[in-house]
């Protein structure tokens, strides 16, 4: 496009105008399409309508087909089959192969091929169907002659031929009909949204809930949640929609904006129809005859493990400790309990370094630059000295593992931390894995403040239970005793270290 510019408009008049011309060629070019396909399918829509029945099959045979359609008084000198379905699946990706009864006799097996847009047809066994003007069809005489009325009856559906209607039957308009041979999902949303046009602002909501339940519905290898919903959305639903959603001068934000209402409804039908909501393991723990209590594990040493309730696999695991070089020449009193930090004794094997009495201004929950960058700056400098102090002592850094309760935090302390090979993550990336040394991060110590994770018993299960020889806790006890979890976990230590300020 060229255009003359004037010598007053500066570039970001220049920008708008493009931008303007741009959506003005946008919304004529949809209109058109929507036009010329809407003129389209009306045509073919009159032609099933008013053809004469004799005309619009190919007939291998004679049948009578039915009619007095009372739903569709406009069809009622067109062709019909109703059939009851008995078997249906897939044989080809764009192919759905139905095999049903035909009505009202039940006497003649139907063979159905649903192509195109018709394949994704939600077919149930006992649904009763209806086939108006199909591509056409081939009756086969059976081999037998005295089973002559039992032949094989062969149908086709495609996107240019042929209606099919699935109960419970549902009175729609004709210009729905004309609709649904290019859009199936299109003419089912129009009667939703009755008088809607193409770039109307609830057609185009209606349209992509309905995408996102239909991703939903067909997703069968994850936990369906609003996260999961709104990724969907951006990657898969977004671009197909964006033409539409500039026509209406709608952003990708207030399309989201417009569609969140509805992840709640989504989510808590198809987790609770495809039993979702509940684990396998909580699935079964509702019946006792399925529970099966392990009492021995190899992981943890004989302190470390379950309140006696477990066993260890052996004696090696059962007084495994951490080797520290020149273990003799650390004061177990240091005022910074590093001293308990790196005792071997096996009754030493887990310690919580309490900062309830540190400064605010060092040991304190702060937030970054984002609103969940959460962060503990005496925390972090404590826990990356410690682990300097350990490798010191000649403790592998590959032994070593950080857990923190903010992703944010894992950031602050890797940026400390003098050796890359300590692993620093959050609690719910270290589930299924294990050190030998484990220090844990609370990070937590604003009253005003909830932290999810510290109220969530299985997590927290999870993190206490990733040490092999030695556990440190480090956090702020008087805050985090508030969630009933971590005070059961802190009434359960025996060795407490209270920090103050270094």
């Amino acid at each position: 496009m060229i255009r003359a510019i004037k010598p007053s408009e500066t570039l970001d008049d220049q920008v708008t105008l493009l931008l303007n011309s741009m959506r003005v060629r946008v919304e004529y070019e949809d209109q058109a399409r929507q036009k010329r396909k809407l003129r389209e399918a009306k045509r073919r829509a009159q032609r099933l309508l008013h053809m004469d029945g004799e005309d619009s099959f190919e007939n291998d045979g004679d049948f009578m087909l039915t009619s007095n359609v009372a739903d569709f008084p406009s069809l009622l000198t067109g062709n019909k089959l109703e059939l009851v379905v008995t078997e249906f699946h897939k044989t080809k990706e764009d192919e759905l192969f139905v095999i049903g009864q035909l009505c009202p006799n039940n006497e003649t097996t139907v063979r159905v091929f649903l192509r195109g847009a018709w394949c994704d047809s939600p077919l149930q066994i006992g649904y009763r169907v209806k086939i108006f003007d199909p591509q056409g069809y081939k009756i086969k005489p059976s081999t037998s002659d005295t089973q002559e009325a039992d032949a094989d009856m062969e149908v086709h559906v495609d996107d240019k031929h042929g209606l099919v209607i699935i109960e419970p039957n549902v009175l729609i308009s004709s210009t729905t009909i004309s609709q649904s041979f290019y859009c199936q999902r299109k003419a089912v949303l129009l009667e939703r949204f009755r008088g809607a046009s193409a770039s109307n602002s609830a057609m185009l909501i209606g349209n992509c809930v309905h995408m996102l339940f239909q991703s939903a519905l067909i997703e069968k290898t994850v936990v369906i949640d609003d996260k999961w919903l709104l990724d969907k959305f951006y990657k898969s639903i977004l671009p197909g929609v964006a033409i539409q959603m500039i026509g209406i001068k709608m952003t990708p934000e207030s399309l989201e904006n417009e569609i969140k209402p509805y992840f709640k409804i989504i989510t808590e039908w198809i987790n609770h129809e495809e039993g979702m909501n509940v684990s396998l393991l909580e699935g079964l723990a509702y019946n006792d005859g399925f529970m099966v209590s392990l009492n021995e594990q190899y992981r943890m040493n004989s302190t470390l493990f379950y309140a006696g309730r477990m066993t260890c696999g052996n004696d090696e695991v059962a007084s495994r400790t951490v080797f520290i070089e020149n273990k003799e020449n650390i004061d177990p009193l240091q005022r910074d309990g590093f001293g308990l930090c790196l005792s071997t004794s096996l009754d030493d094997s887990v310690i919580l370094i309490d900062t309830s009495r540190c400064s605010a201004s060092k040991f304190a929950e702060r937030v970054g630059g984002a609103q969940g960058d959460i962060f503990n700056q005496g925390e972090a400098v404590y826990i990356a000295t410690l682990c300097t102090t350990f490798i010191e002592k000649l403790v592998s850094p590959c032994d070593i593992g950080v857990m923190v309760t903010y992703k944010y935090q894992a950031k602050v302390i890797k940026e400390m931390l003098e050796d890359s090979r300590i692993e620093v993550n959050t609690v719910d990336q270290y589930q299924g894995r294990e050190k030998k040394v484990m220090i844990m991060s609370l990070v937590h110590t604003d009253f005003n403040r909830n932290c999810e994770l510290l109220s969530d018993p299985r997590r927290i299960n999870v993190a206490v239970s990733r040490a092999q020889a030695k556990l440190i806790i480090v956090g702020h006890s008087e805050r985090c005793r508030h969630y009933f979890v971590m005070k059961e976990l802190f009434q359960s230590i025996p060795k407490k270290f209270i920090l103050s300020d270094m």
